[in-house]
């Protein structure tokens, strides 16, 4: 099984505490099992909602990372992302990336589904695209802002978790989403 880094558990906690404040029903997060490959890990959630509120969910992740755990990420990355996780040449920091930043860039996956989504909304425009989506990124980054304390809880307590046998005997390694909404309670 490959290692869960907490670089990944701050990403997928910042999908699951942002979709809970979203209103998105949620499993939890799956640590092991039936993951597509090269995958350690995934929030599950209800991917029928609203295409603006899924950009965001999308985005949560390594906007969790930039906020939550800052020296998880290169330094020439973190600079970027601080202006926007949205990198295209028009970025300020584009020339700046070197190749290994461009191929280490957390959450690619969920930045292509978000870009999926906002083409859902705003057609094929690139330009129109590329909007969308940093309001979506703005919206989002604050909204992990205000929900810090909230995601760096979650992620104590699955670090703590994932000592359990509880974790370690589950093939699937799910953190249940009813245990995060006790240490969220009534934050939503």
């Amino acid at each position: 099984m490959p290692q869960i880094t907490k670089q990944i558990i701050v990403h997928e906690v910042g999908h699951l505490v942002i979709g809970f404040v979203l209103g998105f029903k949620q499993q939890g997060i799956q640590f092991a099992g039936d993951l597509p490959q090269n995958q350690v890990a995934r929030a599950w959630y209800d991917t029928s909602a609203n295409p603006q509120l899924l950009a965001k969910q999308c985005l949560a992740g390594v906007l969790s990372e930039c906020e939550i755990f800052p020296e998880c990420l290169s330094p020439n990355l973190l600079n970027a992302y601080r202006h926007s996780v949205i990198i295209t040449s028009s970025h300020p920091h584009f020339n700046d990336l070197t190749e290994a930043d461009r191929k280490s860039m957390s959450g690619t996956t969920d930045l292509e589904n978000a870009r999926d989504f906002a083409r859902s909304v705003v057609g094929s425009s690139e330009s129109a695209i590329c909007k969308f989506l940093i309001v979506c990124e703005s919206d989002t980054r604050d909204l992990v802002r205000s929900r810090a304390t909230d995601i760096k809880n979650v992620v104590d307590d699955i670090q703590m978790w994932l000592q359990t046998p509880d974790a370690k005997y589950d093939p699937n390694m799910l953190y249940d989403i009813e245990r995060a909404k006790r240490l969220l309670g009534s934050t939503s």
